[in-house]
Parts: structure tokens; C-alpha cells; sequence
């Protein structure tokens, strides 16, 4: 086979294989942004956190009703401390993705990116 032809297939195969293990760490932090709490289960997104940064009461109740990702109301004896596990949860999941990725970008080989 040509040098030129087999370099091009084994660029094209890594390129692939970095694509895959991409793939497989966005399904990762997609199951690790999802919180089972109090019988229910969230998604942790943007808007969902800014949701519940509005939901802290004015009027110094503490227990709250809050739809789930299934409409499953769930009530939450806490929202302060609720508000803290989400946040908490997302940080440590969006920092974890962002070590993640930046050390894919560093493999240079199929090899390399395998043994992540």
C-alpha cells in the first residue's frame, strides 16, 4: 500500500476513534447530570439550575413541590440544601468533562486515546 494512502487511513481511523470516545463522554456527563433525589429525577441543566435558584422563598418556607423529569410532582423538604446537591453535582461532573476532553486533545494515537 502507498505511505501516503496508509497515513491517510490511519489518520482517518484515529479521527474516528477520537470521535467515538467523544461521544462516549457526552453520554457519560448526560447519565452523570442525572439526580435521583427524594424519588424523583432531574436533569441538571442550565435552565433547570436557574429554576431553582428561583425558587428559594421569600416568605422563609423551606418545603417545596417540584415537578420531576417524568411530571412526577416531588416535594422537597429542603430547597436550599437540594439547590446545593445540584449545583454541587453539576460542577463536579461539568469540571470532570472539561479534564476529560482536554486530555483527548492531547492523544495523538489510536493507541493513546483507547487507554483513556
Amino acid at each position: 500500500m502507498d505511505e501516503r494512502l496508509q497515513k491517510a487511513l490511519d489518520f482517518s481511523n484515529f479521527r474516528h476513534t477520537q470521535h467515538l470516545e467523544k461521544q462516549r463522554l457526552r453520554e457519560k456527563v448526560k447519565v452523570d447530570l442525572t439526580l435521583a433525589y427524594n424519588g424523583g429525577r432531574f436533569f441538571l441543566d442550565k435552565n433547570f439550575l436557574a429554576f431553582i435558584n428561583t425558587l428559594i422563598p421569600d416568605d422563609g418556607t423551606d418545603t417545596l413541590v417540584v415537578l420531576d423529569d417524568k411530571l412526577d410532582p416531588i416535594l422537597i423538604q429542603d430547597i436550599v440544601e437540594f439547590r446545593r446537591v445540584c449545583w454541587d453535582r453539576y460542577f463536579r461532573t461539568v469540571n470532570q468533562y472539561y479534564i476529560d476532553i482536554e486530555a483527548l486533545k492531547k492523544k495523538r494515537s489510536v493507541g493513546a486515546v483507547v487507554d483513556l
